[in-house]
């Protein structure tokens, strides 16, 4: 069991060592208010069943508050002074492919940009230096990171971003149809992609047979049979089936006394559609039943 007198014999131990003795003085506002939190803290520890120490190590420096994008805002240094950036891992250009697009979303470039330039409305002046930025967006391993954000949200996200709102909007376009029974067709995903592509200003996107793949092996889709044919026109009671049945028997009755029995074909069992229809469509793995209109 902790008792907590030792812990102030020793504490007290320890401030003998570090510091030398000064004379008694009035106890200050800030000297209490650290003492209350010092004794909250040792509370927390003596109710406490276990606990766990953790350490924090920082390079903060506090003049980082004039940082501007502009490199030529930055105070000039002799060269024999300046750093080498090509040894310094915190200044080397960082790799669009895996940082950026695959470590930070377009949501939280965003948040990151704005946080860092919010500006006072007394002074017009940023609020907030580098260091308290980064101690909020931990994972941004330099300034540099703000710049390029800026450059990537201007554009609408990094070409990864664009490339993930394609698939979804041609997802949800491929359920949308779906959901209609509509059969669909490597045409109608290539179609789809290439239309979002042009509205996100990414025209190097071709919708490629690798990405046409790709896309239906990650959502699990696939060509089947249709077994299922729903018509777009049906009838549903019997009484209005009859009534339609005796209109058409008259209506071609009529129109067949202006031909000879010869020049009338009988098409009763020709294979011929209404409405033509392909036999398979695109749809998603596992499916029962393939439906389709």
């Amino acid at each position: 069991m902790i008792n907590p007198y030792n812990i102030l014999k020793l504490l007290s131990n320890f401030i003998f060592d570090k510091f030398s003795y000064n004379a008694p003085s009035p106890i200050t506002c800030d000297e209490e208010q650290i003492a209350r939190n010092l004794f909250n803290c040792l509370i927390k520890i003596l109710e406490s069943s276990s606990y766990l120490f953790e350490s924090e190590s920082t390079l903060d420096v506090d003049d980082e508050s004039t940082y501007s994008d502009d490199e030529d805002s930055a105070p000039k240094t002799p060269t024999f002074k300046q750093l080498d950036v090509a040894l310094d891992t915190d200044y080397q250009i960082i790799d669009d492919d895996f940082n950026l697009d695959q470590k930070f979303s377009l949501e939280y470039m965003k948040s990151a940009v704005d946080y860092f330039d919010e500006k006072d409305a007394l002074t017009g002046k940023r609020k907030r230096s580098w260091t308290s930025v980064q101690h909020r967006f931990r994972r941004i391993p330099n300034p540099q990171c703000i710049t390029r954000f800026r450059k990537y949200i201007s554009t609408g996200g990094t070409k990864k971003h664009k490339i993930d709102d394609i698939d979804i909007y041609v997802y949800d376009q491929f359920g949308n149809a779906r959901y209609q029974l509509l059969a669909v067709h490597d045409i109608d995903l290539r179609r789809w992609g290439l239309q979002k592509a042009r509205e996100l200003d990414l025209n190097s996107f071709e919708a490629s047979e690798n990405w046409l793949l790709a896309f239906k092996h990650r959502h699990r889709i696939s060509s089947r049979k249709i077994t299922q044919l729903v018509t777009r026109k049906h009838i549903e009671s019997r009484q209005e089936i009859e009534q339609a049945a005796a209109s058409f028997v008259d209506e071609t009755n009529k129109v067949i006394e202006k031909y000879s029995p010869n020049e009338v074909l009988n098409s009763d069992q020709v294979g011929i559609n209404l409405e033509p229809y392909g036999n398979r469509t695109l749809t998603h793995m596992g499916e029962q039943s393939t439906w389709s209109s």
